[in-house]
Order: structure tokens, then C-alpha cells, then sequence
């Protein structure tokens, strides 16, 4: 039998000041003003016969599919590895750099995001051209007094998190952390660029391996946030660094636990998916966008309605244009699978809410899984078809937030209600297609 090899990097992608940041609602204009610490692509490859899989965990808020598609074919070219055997993770920070168009929601700078393409890609080449003979080890710990549900029931959170601790030569070389907790223990009133309590977390533990890289795979975090979140300065920098130690004192406990996980196969599967919408009715598009105008131009009002009001007039103006072109409904992207032994990596790119995650697990029968979210493209929340009777408009309660506004953030229709539902069983049908 082959022997398992494993290959690692870590490339600095931190932007430069002056950007915006992304995150925590339309038209913030937040500048980087200081660098907390840097944002990286971290890279694991795994190698096994003639088999290769690269994992990426990039610390940014998001990437769309046409980035993702220009690093695989700059990686295919380079190293030969499959574009179908290349996974791009994001973290989802709120405390980086505008790398997905939401409209309003921070704006991108092009020079960054012409170069962050080379920048993966020469990370992914650097771990596969450093695999050295390896051993995986599956653990697990609880996370408690971290997280709770914005949305329904504040309990109903992820408690569990995962870990993937790789060895090569008798030394941790890397390790993989996974949970759903949205990253925003900073909030609107920050502009620091740091990865946030997970960024913090995932350097603190990599530091106490020489040379190790570590890795944070975001879960199905659309309804969960950080216990502090988005408070002013200084208390969110406090509340950042005792999450972070939270965080980190999961991750230790779950790595000393860890067990060897027999590694007999590596495989990948990557299959194109259309999510359900609805088409925009003319009257609610147009309405939208009147009613945007209108708040954005109150001369006395709040600044969150002057900011909402822009983003309606904005984001219906592109749907009214989606309307008028006849665009058909149906979102098109991608979901992604990796089997590493008898561990499912399962991958897909929305902020899904964490009652999905739970109906996927039961789907795979107590297998071994971790569910990455925010994952090679991105399509804004998927919420439980519950949400979906948005009671009041222009300004819908926090709970409709997310059906409300997703995928409009993109200036697309809205999800059909069951899009949630749609999803989970193109994932597990995926999943059933690598389980043998």
C-alpha cells in the first residue's frame, strides 16, 4: 500500500492599508488603518499513490467562482494536480478585505485582487512540492461559553469542534481546526485586518509546533455569532483575545486527543449545482428602489437608514436590469467533496444556518465529517424555509435578514424557500458518490 505524504505552506495575503474592510452592513466605508496580524492562504496537500488533494484556507470574508477557477487552472498548469482536487476555504472575517462583490457592503481594490490569484496558487505549488511521509490524527472537543443562535433558540449553536492533526517525522507539521461561529468579535467601529478570534486562535496553537501551519475550516455559521460581538473600541479588542484563547484551548484539547485516522484512499468529486430562486416582481423591485431613495436622501436621518437607503436604491436598480434582460431564475455555482479515509470533507458556498449542518450529519449516519462552508464561491445565506414570509418592508426584522437580503446583496433574486432543503440533498447524494 502507498504511503500517505503530506505537504504544507503559509503565504502572506495580507492587503494593504487603505483598503475597505467587509462586513457589519452597507456603505461603512471601513479603512484599514492598522495591520492586528496578517491574513494568510494556508495550504495542506495530501498525496497518496498518484492522488493529490489541496485543502486552502484563505482569511478573507469570501471568494467567488471565477477566482476560484483561475487558481485551479494556474495550479493544474503548474503542478498537475486536478482542478476537481482543489478546495478554497474562507474563514469569513470581518476584519479583511472586500474580495466578493456585495453591493455596498465594502468595495474591492482591483490591484489586490489581480495578484491574490498568484499568491494562492504559488502556495498550493510550495506545499506540493514539500510532501514528505505523514500520519493523520482525528480528534475532537467541546466548545462551550463561545457562540450562540442570532436567529432562533441562543443554545442551538455548534458545540463540536473538529480537528485533523498531520505528523510528518514524529512532528506536527500542521493541523486543521473546524466549527461554525461567524468571526466578527471585532465589529463596525474596528479597522484593524486580522483573521478575528480564529485567526488569533489558529497562529497562538501553530506557534507551539515549530514550523507548523495551521488551518481553520468554517462551518454552517449563517445564525451563529461569537458570544461579544461588535462592540466599540477598546472592549471588541478584549472581547477578541478572550475568544481567542477560548478558541485556542479547544483546538489544544482536541489535538492531545487526537487518534491515528487510517488513511487508504484519497478522492475528490466536484459537481455544478443551480439553487432555486424566485424571479423579483416588478412592483416589489420598483418599490424597493423609491423607498431607498427616499431614506437615503432624508437629510435627518440616522445614519444606518441613510446607508440601508442607498443599498435598496443600489441592489434593486441591479435587479430591476436582471428583470429587464428576462434573466430566468436559478443561481448557478458549485459544491465539493474529499474523502480522506473514512473522514468526508464536504464543501459548499453559502452561509448556511446550522440546523442544515445537523440534518446533513444524521443524513451520514454518524460518519466523520466536516462541513465546510463559504467554500469555493459564495452565494449569501441560506436560511430554513421558516424565514422565507418576509412580514414587513423596507426594513424587515433581524430574523428575515437573511432571506430577505440574500442573494439581493449580489443583485440577484431571492432563494426559493427551499433552497436549504435542495442543497442539503445534492450534498448528501455527492457524499453517497465517495462513501463506496
Amino acid at each position: 500500500m502507498s504511503q500517505l505524504k503530506a505537504g504544507f505552506s503559509q503565504v502572506d495575503i495580507t492587503p494593504p492599508l487603505g483598503v475597505e474592510l467587509c462586513g457589519y452592513g452597507p456603505y461603512a466605508q471601513r479603512k484599514a488603518e492598522e495591520v492586528l496580524e496578517k491574513l494568510y492562504a494556508r495550504t495542506c496537500v495530501l498525496r497518496l499513490g498518484g492522488t493529490r488533494l489541496a485543502l486552502v484556507e484563505l482569511d478573507i470574508i469570501g471568494i467567488r467562482r471565477e477566482m476560484t477557477a483561475d487558481i485551479r487552472r494556474r495550479v493544474t498548469a503548474a503542478t498537475g494536480i486536478p482542478a476537481k482536487n482543489v478546495m478554497l476555504c474562507c474563514t469569513h472575517t470581518h476584519s479583511g478585505p472586500a474580495t466578493v462583490p456585495y453591493i455596498g457592503w465594502g468595495e474591492p481594490d482591483p490591484k489586490y485582487l489581480r495578484r491574490l490569484p498568484g499568491l494562492v496558487a504559488k502556495g498550493i505549488e510550495k506545499a506540493a512540492a514539500d510532501v514528505r511521509p505523514a500520519q493523520v490524527r482525528y480528534g475532537e472537543s467541546q466548545i462551550t461559553g463561545m457562540s450562540f443562535n442570532r436567529v432562533s433558540d441562543r443554545r442551538h449553536v455548534d458545540k463540536r469542534l473538529v480537528v485533523l492533526r498531520i505528523d510528518v517525522e514524529g512532528e506536527t507539521a500542521g493541523f486543521l481546526a473546524h466549527t461554525s461561529i461567524h468571526p466578527v468579535a471585532l465589529g463596525p467601529s474596528s479597522h484593524y485586518i486580522c483573521g478575528d478570534f480564529a485567526g488569533l486562535a489558529i497562529n497562538a496553537v501553530a506557534e507551539e509546533f515549530p514550523g507548523a501551519v495551521g488551518l481553520f475550516v468554517q462551518g454552517a455559521c449563517g445564525d451563529i455569532n461569537v458570544n461579544e460581538n461588535c462592540l466599540p473600541m477598546p472592549e471588541g479588542l478584549a472581547a477578541l483575545r478572550k475568544h481567542a484563547d477560548l478558541f485556542a484551548g479547544a483546538v489544544r484539547r482536541a489535538l492531545k486527543k487526537a487518534r491515528p485516522l487510517r488513511v487508504d484512499r484519497l478522492a475528490a468529486r466536484l459537481k455544478a449545482i443551480t439553487l432555486p430562486q424566485v424571479p423579483t416582481d416588478v412592483s416589489e423591485a420598483v418599490l424597493m428602489f423609491y423607498a431607498g431613495q427616499i431614506m437615503a436622501s432624508r437629510v435627518q436621518s440616522p445614519d444606518i437608514v441613510h446607508r440601508r437607503g442607498l443599498f435598496f436604491q443600489d441592489a434593486y436598480r441591479a435587479v430591476m436590469e436582471k428583470i429587464r434582460r428576462g434573466d430566468r431564475p436559478g443561481l448557478k455555482t458549485e459544491i465539493q467533496k474529499f474523502a480522506v479515509g473514512g473522514l468526508l470533507v464536504l464543501a459548499q458556498p453559502s452561509e448556511l444556518y446550522f440546523t442544515f449542518y445537523e440534518k446533513l450529519r444524521r443524513g451520514l449516519r454518524g460518519r466523520k465529517v466536516i462541513f465546510a462552508g463559504y467554500t469555493n464561491d459564495s452565494v449569501g445565506y441560506i436560511p430554513p424555509a421558516s424565514a422565507f414570509e418576509v412580514e414587513r418592508l423596507p426594513a424587515p426584522g433581524f430574523s428575515q435578514y437573511a432571506p430577505f437580503f440574500s442573494p439581493i446583496m449580489f443583485g440577484e433574486y431571492r432563494y426559493r424557500k427551499d433552497v436549504g432543503d435542495v442543497l442539503v440533498a445534492r450534498e448528501l447524494a455527492l457524499a453517497e458518490s465517495l462513501m463506496g
